[in-house]
């Protein structure tokens, strides 16, 4: 079988323009190197949708971040991934270089199109966001900023584009490329995928496979733009927490990145972070995705100047995304080298804002695949193929009902094996039939990480300690076969077997770094 489009990386990129190519009617395979979807990037970010003022028009990141913010309303309508507009705060002092640092971020926001910034500050401000230090008497204030949950994202829009003929594979790292000539297909020729040990043949591919882009694209026998990575440590705090803040807060940007920022998350927590660190090409991987109680505890205090308030005694855990960014810090979207590689798209360096931006990277991809192929010049317009409405929502993402007494959550956990109601998560209190459901659904997931994104179960305070065992028991009984547990990419496994595993703080570690930082303070 040729396929018209074939997707390397199931990440929000992938799966939006997985969604979208299959509305337009092409016939498309996404390839994915892991054993789930959403499983690098896409998995460990700050789950925030950007204003769209921090890159001006004269960059494409700038001007796919402003288009694909003003998309998050309206997918959130169609998908039900869960978007909270809440609003952003981008705090400053009163002083004259902060105000014109916050005017400069006003006149790009407006140059882009925004109409939902404006500068606040004194009684308003503190109107606003009481939590907010008294240290900070400037605010620009974006009304259309929020929170989503970024993994349900790329669900969603893969359980649609699956549900209109679109093909998924996982754990298919593609290995070498080839360019077969062909005088019938456009562009004279498709490409061949070696991935996983099997062939697939495409007539036009998108490489949206994040850090591992640059190398594809040389497999293919392009000179793409450098890339590199960069690390960013976080510290989530337990559900319930979020409320500490009514919006996304941010300090002023810098030249890594938009600072320490303090959120609440979709579902509840306070997300705390991330500081930023380029890494070099040879860096032990256990140190890229490892966290340290150094770095850790200097995003701490940095967040604590923002909310005074601010404490680790609900922490949880810690972790650490990698983003690719490119040497010039743009995007670099679209057909890549049309006379040396016709029909070869893709998505390099896309860094933050890449959630925010990634319905307009799918649009535009989508739209320059679906004219390669001859079919219109846009695929992202009149002729789009509705979606079949979705599955009532995961009840994750429903109004879940209150939460159980302590003496009836007990009660529900000793259910015996079998029970729908047997709570399988103290924690965030999922039982059976919730986890029945997820395995049910597509994308299909097989490991206990899979499970854990799509049902919040292992997410609350105990990490798993308590449901771990009861999942991976009750999932294996659903599937009858063995459930993956690992929960680990391919290279952090190895580390481990090396004796190198990736170092995270607990819950108690955190807390302890919290109470000597405050006792320093």
């Amino acid at each position: 079988m040729v396929y018209e489009l074939a997707i390397i990386g199931a990440g929000a990129v992938g799966a939006l323009l997985a969604r979208e190519a299959s509305r337009a009617g092409l016939k498309v395979l996404v390839l994915e190197a892991e054993a789930d979807v959403a499983s690098g990037s896409s998995k460990a970010n700050s789950a925030i949708v950007h204003g769209g003022y921090a890159e001006g028009p004269e960059t494409l990141k700038g001007r796919l971040c402003a288009q694909g913010r003003a998309r998050f309303p309206e997918l959130e309508r169609e998908l039900g991934f869960g978007f909270r507009p809440i609003g952003s705060l981008v705090l400053a002092r009163d002083l004259p270089e902060d105000r014109a640092r916050l005017e400069a971020l006003l006149a790009r926001g407006l140059a882009n199109g925004l109409r939902d910034l404006r500068i606040v500050e004194g009684p308003e401000l503190r109107e606003l966001e009481p939590a907010a230090s008294p240290e900070y008497g400037l605010a620009l204030y974006c009304a259309g900023a929020g929170i989503c949950s970024p993994w349900d994202l790329a669900i969603a829009a893969l359980e649609a584009a699956i549900g209109r003929g679109a093909e998924l594979e996982l754990r298919r790292p593609v290995e070498a490329v080839r360019r077969i000539p062909s005088g019938e297909a456009p562009g004279g020729g498709f490409w061949e995928l070696e991935a996983g040990g099997f062939a697939y043949r495409a007539l036009a591919v998108a490489n949206a496979a994040g850090l591992g882009a640059e190398g594809l694209d040389r497999l293919a026998g392009l000179e793409p733009p450098r890339t590199g990575a960069r690390n960013g440590q976080y510290i989530v705090l337990d559900r319930g927490t979020g409320g500490l803040v009514g919006h996304v807060l941010f300090q002023l940007p810098g030249p890594l990145g938009k600072g320490i920022l303090v959120t609440p998350t979709y579902q509840g927590n306070l997300l705390v972070g991330p500081d930023a660190k380029e890494l070099e090409a040879a860096e032990d991987p256990a140190a890229m995705l490892g966290s340290d109680a150094e770095r850790l505890g200097r995003i701490f205090e940095s967040a604590r100047r923002v909310v005074p308030s601010l404490s680790l005694e609900r922490a949880i855990r810690s972790f650490t995304g990698l983003r690719c960014a490119a040497e010039d810090g743009d995007f670099h979207v679209g057909e890549a080298e049309p006379e040396r590689a016709p029909g070869w798209f893709h998505a390099l360096g896309i860094q933050s804002p890449g959630l925010t931006a990634s319905p307009a990277i799918a649009s535009l991809l989508a739209g320059q695949a679906a004219a390669y192929l001859g079919r219109g010049p846009s695929a992202a317009g009149p002729g789009l193929e509705e979606d079949a409405p979705r599955r009532p929502l995961p009840p994750h993402l429903s109004r879940r009902p209150e939460r159980l007494p302590p003496e009836a959550a007990k009660a529900a956990a000793a259910l015996p094996p079998g029970e729908c109601e047997r709570l399988v998560c103290r924690c965030e209190q999922v039982r059976e039939r919730e986890i029945a459901e997820c395995l049910d659904r597509e994308p299909r997931c097989a490991t206990l990480d899979g499970i854990k994104r799509r049902s919040r179960a292992g997410m609350g305070s105990c990490q798993g300690q308590f449901c771990r065992p009861r999942v991976i028991e009750f999932a294996q009984r659903q599937l009858g076969r063995e459930l993956d547990g690992r929960e680990r990419l391919r290279d952090l496994e190895a580390l481990a077997a090396a004796g190198r595993p990736v170092a995270r703080l607990s819950g108690p570690e955190l807390r302890k770094l919290g109470r000597e930082l405050e006792g320093r303070g």
